[in-house]
């Protein structure tokens, strides 16, 4: 649903988280001075469809002082009322919820749709075809979303795949998700990660900043790992390297990091210490049995993010946000530098599909722009690195 009414104490708290991360987004502000310049945005619709946070809200407020018309949806569990409440006193409507927000969304018929998971342009392109009419072009960020959309045919507008750039793939899946899964599970829990027996399951970009920032806090790190060179990348990055069947046992950490569909299965679970914290890290709850997990004797929450499974087989289980992404429904996402330049990414995929005839169907983020972000990044922050290039 679309939440409308308008709470001023709640909008002036949205208000200073907004304004906490734009003091740190540099490179989002110059983009978004650059597209309010060139006008290129003025009058059309761009819809914003990502978790809604204080860094999302800079990206919408920036569209709309570039003179589009914003919308916002957030599909994620636990969406901050406050910066939703910041936004709508911004005139800026947000649809919050699932499939019934995402429908009225949808409704709106943009000429741009900014995608997490691809929910919106799946959605429309295979349910709601008469709301893709005025769409002119699209990002997505997620792998999920990139696998969803290379299996849809006839795909009627160009979507710039923002997913396999660099910047996301080194800066924002290592270390932007590494730092703020490990984080969000400390404050959730109030608990020391040193010396605990972690396991990663899974040591691509998401696994390999994990389990970095978990052994740089004490954490004692086991990494289950099923392709063989990326298990010897995690042997030589010096964590200890296992089965899951093997390290589940004694774990008393488990992320799951994999992006794999049910990479975890109830042996796995029913094999975990008695009060093992479980949480996901890559594609949330498709990555547990949770048919499994609700069949326990006993589901009790017993802290905030935090729910007890009692087990038929005795023992309990403490899994983190219901099983979404710890990091995003239970957290704050990426730390402000790492998503200054992933909403900066936005703008100038947006700039590329305005000034330039893109084919329908994914394409590819322009690498001169990627380099040319991250060069003026470096020049911002006074690095010499920029000038040997």
């Amino acid at each position: 649903m679309s939440l409308s009414a308008h709470n001023s104490t709640l909008a002036q708290e949205g208000r200073q988280k907004i304004q906490w991360a734009s003091a740190s987004m540099p490179m989002l502000n110059d983009a978004s001075l650059r597209l309010k310049n060139s006008a290129a945005v003025n009058g059309l619709k761009v819809g914003v469809c990502l978790p809604l946070d204080a860094k999302v809200a800079n990206l919408a407020l920036a569209l709309a002082a570039s003179g589009a018309h914003v919308s916002c949806c957030s599909l994620v569990q636990g969406a901050d009322i406050s910066i939703v409440q910041a936004l709508h006193s911004n005139d800026i409507p947000v649809f919050v919820g699932a499939d019934a927000a995402l429908d009225e969304f949808i409704a709106l018929k943009h000429n741009f749709i900014l995608d997490h998971d691809a929910r919106c342009l799946t959605l429309a392109h295979l349910k709601r075809s008469e709301f893709m009419e005025q769409l002119t072009g699209a990002t997505e960020i997620t792998k999920t979303g990139i696998d969803r959309l290379s299996g849809l045919n006839n795909i009627s507008v160009p979507i710039v795949d923002l997913h396999s750039t660099r910047i996301n793939q080194l800066i924002n899946n290592t270390t932007g998700t590494g730092q703020s899964a490990v984080m969000a599970i400390l404050d959730i829990t109030n608990l020391q990660i040193a010396g605990r027996r972690a396991l990663v399951i899974g040591y691509g970009r998401v696994g390999k900043g994990i389990a970095a920032h978990a052994a740089a806090m004490g954490a004692r790190v086991t990494v289950a790992e099923s392709e063989p060179v990326k298990a010897l990348d995690a042997h030589y990055d010096g964590h200890s390297v296992s089965t899951i069947e093997n390290a589940i046992t004694d774990a008393e950490l488990v992320f799951t990091a994999s992006g794999v569909h049910g990479v975890l299965k109830a042996e796995h679970i029913d094999a975990m210490r008695p009060g093992a914290i479980l949480c996901a890290s890559g594609h949330g709850q498709a990555e547990l049995p949770m048919e499994h997990l609700l069949q326990a004797v006993h589901i009790e929450s017993v802290r905030a993010h935090v729910t007890n499974y009692q087990l038929a087989n005795g023992k309990n289980i403490l899994l983190i946000a219901d099983g979404h992404n710890v990091n995003i429904t239970a957290g704050e996402g990426s730390p402000i530098e790492v998503a200054d330049k992933l909403m900066a990414l936005q703008i100038i995929a947006l700039e590329h599909l305005l000034s330039n005839a893109q084919v329908a169907g994914l394409c590819n983020f322009p690498e001169n722009a990627e380099n040319q972000l991250a060069l003026s990044y470096l020049n911002h922050i006074g690095a010499n690195v920029a000038a040997n290039l």
